[in-house]
C-alpha cells in the first residue's frame, strides 16, 4: 500500500491545483516520483502550459513540455508534423506521464489535400478534419499514458462562437474511439459561473479579469481556472504512480 506521507502530499497538490489561484507549488507537495507532462496546441494550449508550467515550477521532479505553436492548427499543419513535435520534445523520454491538447482557434480556413480544396464546414471539411483529428490522437497517445485534449472555450464573438462550436463537436467525435484518450469539453466551465461568456469572475471572493481583450484568449488567472477544470485527471496520475513505486518499495522489503 502507498505510504500515508505519499498519500497525504499528493491530496495537498491536488487540492493546490485544482484552486483557480494556483502558482508555485512547495517542494514538500510535489510528487515523489518523476513525470513528465506535455502540453500541445496553438495558442490558447501555450496559455495552458503557463498555468502548468506556474503551478509546478517549484517541483524538481516534475517537467512540462511546451509543444506549443502560436497561430497554428490541424488545418496549417499535419497530425504527423505535430506528433514529430512532440517526439522531439521528449527528447529521450519513453513518454510522457500526461499530453494535454488544445487546438482548432486558427482552424476556421479552408483545408488543402493535393490539388482539392475544401471549405470550412463543408462536408468535405468536415471529414478531412475529423480524419485529421483522429490521427495526431492516435499518434499522441503512443507517447502517453494519459492523452486529455481539451475543446474550444466560449467566446466572446458570436461568430466564432458557433464555429468553435462546430470545430469542437467534430473534436469531441474523433477523439471519442481512441484508447488512453479523454476529450473535455470545456464550454461550458469556462462561462465562470455566469449564463454566457464574460469576461470578469469571482476568485476566492474578489472580482478579477479572466479573459483576454480579444475575448478569445484567457489571463493568467483565468487559464489557471480552465486548469482547475483538468486538474484532478493530472494529480490522478501523478497519485497513481507515486502508489505504484510505493508498492513496489514494500514487495521489494
Amino acid at each position: 500500500m502507498p505510504t500515508t506521507t505519499s498519500l497525504r502530499r499528493l491530496a495537498l497538490l491536488f487540492m493546490s491545483l485544482a484552486s483557480p489561484a494556483a502558482a508555485a507549488f512547495p517542494e514538500g507537495l510535489c510528487p515523489v516520483q518523476p513525470a513528465t507532462i506535455a502540453v500541445v496546441g496553438d495558442s490558447l494550449a501555450d496559455g495552458l502550459w503557463g498555468a502548468i508550467y506556474r503551478s509546478f515550477m517549484e517541483c524538481k521532479t516534475v517537467s512540462v513540455l511546451r509543444v506549443t505553436t502560436v497561430s497554428d492548427g490541424l488545418t496549417r499543419t499535419s497530425p504527423e508534423d505535430w506528433a514529430q513535435r512532440i517526439g522531439d520534445a521528449l527528447d529521450q523520454r519513453l513518454a510522457a506521464d500526461v499530453v494535454l491538447v488544445q487546438v482548432g482557434a486558427n482552424d476556421i480556413r479552408p483545408i488543402r489535400n493535393g490539388s482539392t480544396r475544401a471549405l470550412f464546414a463543408d462536408p468535405a471539411w468536415d471529414a478531412a478534419y475529423g480524419e485529421r483529428t483522429r490521427t495526431l490522437a492516435e499518434q499522441l497517445a503512443d507517447w502517453t499514458k494519459k492523452l486529455i485534449w481539451l475543446g474550444l472555450p466560449i467566446v466572446g464573438d458570436e461568430g466564432l462562437e458557433e464555429d468553435y462550436r462546430h470545430i469542437t463537436k467534430l473534436q469531441q467525435t474523433a477523439v471519442g474511439g481512441v484508447r488512453e484518450a479523454y476529450f473535455v469539453d470545456i464550454h461550458q466551465g469556462t462561462k465562470f459561473g455566469s449564463e454566457s461568456f464574460t469576461p470578469n469572475g469571482d476568485v476566492n471572493g474578489e472580482l478579477r479579469q479572466l479573459r483576454a481583450s480579444d475575448q478569445i484568449h484567457f489571463t493568467d488567472i483565468g487559464y489557471n481556472m480552465v486548469l482547475s477544470i483538468v486538474s484532478d485527471d493530472i494529480v490522478a496520475v501523478l497519485k497513481a504512480k507515486d502508489a505504484d513505486a510505493d508498492l513496489d518499495s514494500l514487495v521489494l522489503q
